[in-house]
This record gives C-alpha cells, structure tokens and sequence, in this order.
C-alpha cells in the first residue's frame, strides 16, 4: 500500500500495481484462489493498465515503456545491457541488428508449427534464418530464431526492457483464478 502509483514514478521501478500483480501471481501458484481472485480482481477492475493494440511494439525500443508493462528491468545499450538479445541471435548476426550473436537458445520446430496460420504474433515472437551449406549448390538450411528481442545492439549488452510482469499475464491469472473459483462463464470473457 505505500508503493507509489506506476506513473508517479520510472518505470522500472516497484510500484503499487507491480507489487499487487506479483502477490496475485503468488497465490496463484499457491493455488490460494479465493485471495488470487481478490487480487487480481483489484488490478483489472483499476484500469491502470491495458492491452497494447500491435504485439509487436512490446518488442521495440521506442514503444517498450508502455500500458501493457507492470514491472520491467530497464537496460541501456552498451552500458547496462542485457545478453539476451545476443543469445538469442544467430552466430552469424542478423543484418540491421547485430553482427554476430551467441545462438545459445534457439527455438525448436515444434514450438514453429503451433502457431496458427496467421497469428500476427508470429513474426513478433519467433522467426527463420539461413545457412549456407558446406556443399555448393546445397538448399539453404533453415533454423527458428527468437525475434521478440532482436534490436539492434552491441554484442552481450542490449538496451532492451526485459518485461517481469505483463498486464496479458494479470488477464491470464484472473482468467484461471475464476475459473479455478467456479466462475467458468466469467473466465472465459
């Protein structure tokens, strides 16, 4: 209760609507649904925060400070930077955002083939790269990369926001705290 309201202050630092979020989060995995819905009930019903329209800036430098964001770890290119970014970047680098990357965590197929035809976040989230071959004349050799973070940065220390706690996350948690309440025909609205 003595935290201050999120635009009173930086964001990135702890405020009343992170502090509320996380303890609704809490009792969720404590399965407390009772106090989880009390919780979570309390920041949708605040209207503070909302949806972002395009999936897609919640992935930009220029939009990342947004109504979407509860709580975030703020980075600053090459000087309080992030390696996520780089990790999630091809060897190779991807043209316009990084020269080289780390490529230690790379998606798998599976998880390309569950996205829907169409689903705009997509693109947002996870796209494909090339190889060339060893041999000459070979088909190219296609791999999945995270996308959602790649901006462009200097290698191991990106500016981009890391997001802790999401307004779609709060959606999501009261959604199952309702339904896990008896409340099945609230939860899926």
């Amino acid at each position: 209760a003595k935290l201050p309201a999120r635009k009173s202050i930086a964001t990135g630092r702890a405020s009343k609507g992170a502090a509320m979020g996380l303890l609704g989060k809490v009792y969720v995995y404590r399965q407390d649904w009772a106090n989880a819905k009390t919780q979570l009930e309390k920041l949708v019903d605040e209207q503070d925060y909302k949806l972002v329209s395009d999936f897609a800036s919640l992935w930009k430098l220029e939009s990342e400070d947004n109504d979407e964001i509860l709580f975030t770890v703020k980075y600053v290119d090459g000087t309080n930077g992030q390696n996520l970014s780089t990790s999630y970047t091809p060897n190779g680098g991807l043209v316009g955002i990084a020269d080289r990357g780390a490529e230690t965590s790379l998606p798998s197929w599976s998880l390309m083939k569950k996205y829907e035809p169409g689903d705009k976040r997509k693109a947002a989230t996870v796209q494909e790269w090339w190889t060339s071959p060893a041999q000459p004349n070979a088909e190219p050799i296609y791999y999945p990369y995270v996308s959602k973070y790649a901006v462009k940065h200097s290698y191991g220390a990106s500016g981009i926001d890391i997001p802790v706690l999401r307004y779609a996350d709060i959606l999501l948690l009261y959604s199952e705290a309702l339904f896990k309440s008896g409340d099945k025909t609230n939860a899926l609205v």
